[in-house]
């Protein structure tokens, strides 16, 4: 029976010695994974909102009504594929799996689940632009 009792007394050894080093290198995984913010960035574009209805630019497209402006990511939530303006029909729409957007950022059809990503508008009435904050 004694040689049972050594093998059980090693294992036990082993289990503390691998949640030792659990909670030793946690700490260290949680640090070097850290990744900080980036600042945000600040796009300032000639824009007349009462004239202009829609604003495509590579990131993001601007949208204005009378009452209200809006920009949306131009990334799909599905793949990251670039999205297209289809204007006559008035929503986004994702070249590589046809996902369908609203103007608002709502999913109006597949494979993508989440709505796209809405960024901070400022208008600039002195000047006729707008500004553009992306985080």
């Amino acid at each position: 029976m004694k040689p049972i009792a050594y093998k059980k007394k090693r294992s036990e050894r082993r289990s503390i010695l691998l949640i030792g080093c659990i909670l030793l290198f946690y700490p260290v995984y949680q640090f070097l994974s850290h990744r900080i913010p980036k600042k945000p960035e600040r796009i300032e574009l000639p824009f007349n909102p009462t004239s202009t209805t829609f604003l495509i630019q590579d990131r993001f497209i601007v949208f204005s009504n009378p009452t209200k402006t809006w920009a949306l990511s131009r990334k799909c939530t599905h793949l990251g594929c670039k999205l297209n303006y289809r204007e006559k029909e008035d929503y986004l729409e994702c070249p590589c799996h046809q996902s369908r957007f609203s103007t608002s950022g709502k999913v109006l059809r597949g494979p993508a689940d989440k709505q796209l990503k809405h960024y901070k508008v400022t208008r600039n009435l002195d000047k006729e632009s707008i500004t553009v904050i992306i985080t």
